[in-house]
């Protein structure tokens, strides 16, 4: 991985300002005309071109939408933050989050009822002579918060590193989610303030990326929530050897119990983090970002279609942009990104 990465030279494109950086160097006569298309306005529109439509509709609501596609009119649209990510990564990331809760649940459920019953499973006791004989009860302070039966060394740690393993997906799932608000957020930005692109590998007054590719005042409070919360896990479920021995601490034959210890104070304390997560990620994504212009999310015909700058603006992608009217003609604007002075488009008025 290390040899193509030094090895690999040509131009990549990971970051939103990657894509604006290669379309305003070579603009797609493909999505010309399209200024003022959002996501879902390009896939209505790809849909219309390929007549590929995969749900139905009465030909009155499809008109409907056909006509907004021919004469697009600029509106001032509020988008949310949550907006930027598909539905499909938000399903996936509650999907994941409901299954690591709902498991947690069941367990405290099952640790909360356990003591009831747990004398007929893990009290052991062994007779090796008339004065010597031990025993492991749950009423002792070692063997309290312990699974009910024996596993293997390997199964028992397999089991209590399961929750790591969805933890670190759950992270995923919502550092993508992030990501996305925050590339939209940079997105919509250019419409109101003249900056240059963030990009992989800056050139002339061009930015670099972040180092975890969000924000530090972002990045730092996910990776920190995301460190306690997998501390908490490696304390709500771990391996536990028990070792009996006699009176006369002689070590019993075949007598090493191996299974899985868990703190019922950890787990809740886990779910009360991981709530707080969601409930930072939900409040984030109600947010809307200011209108001006429309939402691409990571949708590169959206972001085709607004880089298509005036043919005297040249080494555009370097310098500071904003987007904007660059032109009018026969009353009809013309959008784009540009390193030139831009006007905010009119409600009402056309665009292509």
């Amino acid at each position: 991985m290390s040899l193509t990465l030094w090895l690999y030279r040509n131009p990549t494109l990971i970051t939103t300002g990657d894509a604006i950086n290669s379309f305003l160097t070579q603009p797609d006569e493909m999505t010309s005309g399209l200024c003022l298309f959002s996501e879902d306005s390009m896939y209505l529109h790809w849909e219309w071109r390929t007549g590929s439509s995969e749900t139905p509709q009465c030909e009155s609501v499809r008109q409907k939408r056909l006509d907004c596609l021919t004469s697009p009119v600029y509106k001032h649209e509020y988008w949310f933050w949550g907006q930027s990510a598909s539905t499909k990564r938000w399903i996936m990331c509650f999907i994941l989050y409901l299954s690591q809760t709902l498991s947690r649940l069941a367990r405290i459920t099952f640790y909360r009822f356990l003591p009831t019953f747990a004398a007929g499973f893990i009290s052991f006791s062994q007779t090796t002579g008339p004065d010597s004989n031990f025993s492991l009860a749950v009423d002792v302070p070692v063997g309290k918060n312990v699974l009910p039966f024996h596993l293997s060394l390997f199964t028992a740690a397999l089991l209590a590193n399961l929750p790591q393993a969805l933890i670190s997906y759950v992270y995923i799932t919502f550092n993508n989610i992030f990501t996305c608000m925050l590339a939209g957020k940079e997105w919509m930005d250019f419409a109101t303030r003249r900056r240059p692109l963030r990009v992989t590998s800056p050139t002339g007054q061009q930015r670099s990326t972040y180092w975890l590719q969000l924000p530090y005042h972002y990045s730092l409070p996910l990776f920190a929530l995301s460190s306690a919360l997998s501390w908490l896990a490696s304390q709500s479920l771990f391996v536990v050897r028990v070792i009996v021995r006699d009176k006369g601490q002689l070590l019993p034959p075949n007598f090493m119990i191996s299974t899985c210890g868990y703190s019922p104070g950890a787990i809740t304390l886990t779910l009360i983090l991981s709530f707080v997560i969601v409930s930072a990620t939900i409040a984030t994504a109600a947010r809307r970002y200011p209108a001006g212009m429309p939402l691409s999310a990571t949708c590169s015909g959206a972001i085709s279609a607004a880089c298509h700058p005036p043919a005297d603006d040249h080494d555009v992608a370097v310098l500071p942009v904003q987007w904007g009217v660059v032109s009018v003609k026969d009353g009809v604007g013309h959008c784009s990104f540009s390193s030139k002075l831009v006007s905010p488009p009119v409600p009402g008025r056309r665009y292509y």
